[in-house]
Parts: C-alpha cells; sequence; structure tokens
C-alpha cells in the first residue's frame, strides 16, 4: 500500500511541483544567476590577466637572459683584452730589461777591456822600468835625464808589443 502510493501518478501534485520548480527557477535567476554570472566573468578576466602577465613576465625573463649573456659575453671580451694587454705588457718589460741586461754587460765587459789594457800598459811600463833598472846596474849605464828614460821605456814597449 505504501509502496504504491509512491509509484502513483497524481497530475495536481505534478502541476504544482512545475509551478514552483520554474517559480524557484525565476526567483533565483534574478537574484542569483546574475552575481554567480559576475563572479564567473571578474574569475575569467583575472585568470586572462594572470596568463598575460605571465607571458609579460616570460618576455622579461628572456630580454634579462639576453641581457645576462651580453654582459657575461662583454665581460669575457674585456677579459681576453686585458690578457692581451697584460701579456704584451710582460712581453716589452721582459724585452726592455734583456735589452738593459745586455747593455750593462756592454759596459762592464768595456770596463774590463779597459782594464785589462790598463793593467798590461802598467805592467809593460813596470818591466821596462825594472829592465832599464837592472840594465842600468849591468851596464852601469845611468841616464840622466827622466825625458829619456821615459823614451826608452816607450821604446822598449813599443818592441815587445810588437813582438
Amino acid at each position: 500500500m505504501l509502496f504504491d502510493r509512491l509509484l502513483s501518478v497524481e497530475i495536481g501534485l505534478i502541476f504544482f511541483q512545475t509551478i514552483i520548480i520554474i517559480t524557484a527557477f525565476f526567483v533565483l535567476k534574478k537574484v542569483a544567476w546574475k552575481p554567480l554570472l559576475a563572479f564567473i566573468e571578474k574569475e575569467e578576466k583575472n585568470a586572462e590577466e594572470a596568463i598575460i602577465n605571465a607571458a609579460r613576465a616570460k618576455k622579461s625573463v628572456n630580454e634579462l637572459e639576453k641581457m645576462r649573456e651580453q654582459t657575461i659575453a662583454r665581460v669575457r671580451r674585456e677579459e681576453m683584452r686585458m690578457l692581451a694587454e697584460a701579456k704584451s705588457a710582460k712581453e716589452a718589460i721582459l724585452q726592455e730589461a734583456m735589452e738593459e741586461k745586455a747593455k750593462r754587460i756592454a759596459v762592464v765587459s768595456q770596463v774590463i777591456v779597459q782594464k785589462e789594457a790598463a793593467m798590461r800598459e802598467q805592467l809593460r811600463y813596470e818591466t821596462a822600468a825594472l829592465v832599464v833598472a837592472v840594465t842600468k846596474k849591468l851596464v852601469g849605464i845611468e841616464i840622466k835625464q827622466k825625458k829619456q828614460q821615459e823614451v826608452l821605456i816607450r821604446q822598449l814597449i813599443q818592441e815587445t808589443a810588437k813582438s
């Protein structure tokens, strides 16, 4: 009985339920539908703006990445230029030092040669003076004037230099 009553169709009940549903639909359409649509449209607009902002941010990141790469490339070029300058400066300093060393060696060599020549000359002079003194004692010849003695010494030096 209860089961039969639940399955039975009453036309008046269906009619009133339809009117209630249609009335509820119109009331909800007036009261809730517009704010709900406005909220959905606002969320869609926010989502579109977020997509646009993400695209801008991506573009900005790409530009910053390009700038970073350009800066790195510029710094590397500057580094290479500075290394090349340092290398050429090092080579110039080394070359200058080598030239200075060669000049000093030449000067020292020249001084040594001059001192050797002066020492040889002094040795010849002293040897000649010794020879004259020995000759004077052995031979008994006395050379009176100093100029004559110097002329004789120079002659002896020239003769020994030739031989």
